[in-house]
């Protein structure tokens, strides 16, 4: 199985390649778990009063800095959502794919994935123990789908901070994306017929 992996394409572009099946129903479902983050408990997850015993900081910091973060999230989500449009043709059998973005973008995949987590993790009320104890075996309970999408989803952010921790050497470049806004070409010595909602 092909590892995920984010590689410099040029100095404006980035591609994600190594794109199974399951990692792009996990991708493919973001922006409907972004669209949770206006609820009560996940705000109250995220939106927590930075100084204890403050009323009137803690006040001012809602009404001032509370909305630039929401903006940025909304933001975030809106460019994942068009970059990872592609992945919607790929409902039936996938072998390994692959994005190319604007590099400008990934930091805003970084706040969409890293919202996606919280969300998923707040909702099913994901513990510390679960990680240690929960075993992926019914696909029908809430908890293991969640805990199920988010070590998907914390993959993908591990290679993201892995790419963005290198410098361009290391990085490298990746020679084999063809100028065409089409995806690339399915291999089809690599079967895969996992597509779909997870």
């Amino acid at each position: 199985m092909s590892p995920l992996r984010f590689t410099r394409v040029d100095d404006d572009r980035v591609s994600l390649s190594g794109i199974d099946a399951v990692t792009a129903a996990c991708l493919r479902e973001v922006p409907k778990i972004l669209e949770r983050a206006k609820d009560a408990p996940i705000r109250e997850r995220l939106f927590l009063d930075p100084v204890r015993g403050d009323d009137r900081f803690n006040e001012d910091w809602r009404e001032t800095i509370v909305p630039e973060i929401e903006h940025l999230f909304a933001s975030a989500g809106e460019t994942l959502a068009k970059d990872i449009a592609p992945l919607a043709k790929f409902r039936g059998a996938l072998s390994f794919r692959q994005l190319v973005f604007p590099s400008s973008h990934v930091e805003a995949w970084l706040r969409a994935l890293n919202l996606a987590r919280i969300i998923l993790g707040t909702t099913a009320k994901v513990t510390e123990e679960d990680y240690r104890t929960v075993e992926f075996a019914d696909p029908k309970d809430k908890k293991q789908r969640a805990m199920f999408r988010l070590h998907y989803l914390t993959n993908t952010v591990g290679y993201l901070i892995d790419f963005l921790s290198q410098g361009p050497e290391e990085a490298g470049t990746d020679e084999s994306v063809e100028e065409t806004d089409e995806p690339p070409p399915s291999d089809t010595s690599e079967k895969d017929d996992r597509g779909g909602e997870i």
